[in-house]
């Protein structure tokens, strides 16, 4: 059985009871069972791999040379035993051509040889063996190539896909009081119905794919940097739908979950982190109308990011008037340059791991698990003399940030023009959460930032994300 099917459908030594079987091979067979009449949707027999969706952004970056070798790579791919797993994906992606095992793409999978594994768990030969590990070179050889032609387009040495994806997650909030608020299901249901139908194009428009949308659940999976924007633009098109039904933007609020994945990362723990970071970090512990990131790297969730949507977007407006800034704004900050004497230093990594060391000490702590917080006791400062600012870790941030400028430049560039760059950074490393609001406040709610906590969570997500952007996360076996 398994030879006249798909390798992805049945594998070699895989055994399947006889619904088991039924279920698998049900999208491949119904239409000779039943003819065409039916719906669109099993057309969608193959869901992308998560590494052919992390390798989506890299792959529409190609031309020229650097195209016509990626589609000889992919026939030699093809010849040397990856299958051509990602045609139905690939139709909806702005890169039709690419057809082939998502994974054929990274070098440290090819090296793995994934495809050679399943061959030899039947019996294979010395001489076969020799003969498969010539075929991984020559792949391997070819890679590198292509990735030094994609390099050559952005002025690199090599240019290699990013093997993170993201999976988004996303849910409206409170809909007991929405339904309330509106007077009747229907007038609900309405509103729902509406934005429902538009998720698949704004998916879509960030070469993604909708796993499902109903009512006001989302779930997709999207490259990892374009999970960002598309989150965006879907709270913007669930506030819209009910903001037509005279709802204020307040009381229509959605939460999302984040999470940024190495692709090998096993999917059904990817999701139940989602669900975490969703329930728990998003809507209890921020306030709802909040999104939550999570970074999961090869030994599990790395970084938790949490703030209310308007602090992300940097659009807050807070009881106490912290600074915040958006995450894109503050992105190209976290550079991993070592250049210093600038008027404006980058975050980089020593600036970014002495901050914490410091601040570990001041706080009374050293390792703390992720998404958690140090805080400041602040009676505990009532000796320490303060530079009229009341927050002890971002003036010790600034001054050494002003360090690092050079004298100088320091000399040059005043203390009022480079504090303003520090609370935005400080603002990534705050605890947020949105609460109602107190007795006389204009709002029904109000965004508190607590100036006495710290976590490193924040500026991790940041330069990880950074990363992301410019391409230039490393891959490992």
């Amino acid at each position: 059985m398994a030879s006249r099917v798909n390798a992805l459908d049945l594998g070699p030594t895989e055994r399947l009871s006889a619904i088991a079987l039924i279920k698998r091979l049900f999208p491949r067979v119904i239409r000779k069972a039943i003819g065409d009449d039916i719906s669109d949707e099993l057309n969608r027999v193959s869901w992308p791999s998560t590494a052919f969706m992390a390798a989506v952004p890299w792959l529409k970056e190609l031309e020229g040379e650097a195209l016509e070798l990626a589609r000889q790579y992919q026939q030699q791919a093809l010849s040397a035993g990856y299958q051509r797993s990602e045609t139905q994906v690939a139709r909806s992606a702005p890169v039709p051509w690419a057809v082939v095992d998502g994974p054929a793409w990274f070098a440290t999978a090819v090296r793995n040889d994934e495809p050679g594994r399943h061959q030899a768990e039947g019996e294979a030969s010395d001489e076969q063996r020799q003969q498969r590990k010539g075929q991984i070179c020559k792949l391997l050889k070819t890679l590198e190539q292509l990735y030094a032609k994609a390099g050559q387009q952005v002025g690199d040495e090599s240019r290699q896909p990013v093997p993170y994806y993201s999976l988004l997650l996303m849910d409206g909030d409170s809909m007991g009081r929405l339904l309330a608020e509106l007077g009747s299901p229907e007038r609900l249901s309405h509103c729902l119905g509406r934005f429902a139908s538009q998720v698949d194009d704004i998916v879509d428009r960030h070469d993604g794919r909708t796993v499902y949308a109903g009512g006001d659940d989302v779930l997709a999976l999207l490259p990892a940097f374009a999970a960002f924007q598309c989150a965006t633009e879907l709270r913007s098109a669930y506030s819209s739908v009910f903001r037509d039904e005279g709802m204020a933007s307040d009381v229509a609020t959605i939460s999302a979950a984040i999470v940024c994945s190495h692709y090998r990362y096993p999917l059904r723990q990817v999701l139940a982190t989602a669900h975490h970071l969703l329930d728990d970090i998003a809507k209890d512990r921020t306030g709802r109308d909040a999104v939550a990131v999570g970074i999961v790297l090869g030994s599990g969730l790395n970084a938790v990011w949490s703030v209310p949507w308007d602090v992300y977007l940097g659009t807050a407006q807070t009881s106490d008037n912290s600074l915040c800034a958006s995450l894109e704004e503050l992105l190209d900050k976290f550079e991993a340059s070592e250049s210093e004497e600038t008027s404006e230093p980058p975050f980089n990594t020593s600036f970014l791991y002495l901050l914490r060391r410091r601040f570990a000490l001041l706080l009374g702590g050293g390792h703390i698990k992720t998404g958690e917080f140090l805080r400041l006791d602040p009676s505990s400062l009532d000796s320490v003399p303060m530079a009229g600012t009341g927050d002890l870790l971002a003036d010790l941030a600034h001054a050494e940030y002003r360090r690092r400028m050079g004298k100088s430049i320091r000399s040059e560039v005043t203390v009022d023009s480079t504090r303003p760059i520090i609370d935005k950074l400080m603002s990534l490393s705050r605890r947020w959460r949105r609460q109602v609001a107190k007795s006389g406040h204009e709002k029904e709610w109000e965004l508190v930032c607590d100036l006495h906590t710290f976590s490193f969570d924040g500026w991790r997500v940041a330069r990880f994300l950074k990363q992301v952007k410019d391409g230039k996360v490393p891959d490992h076996d």
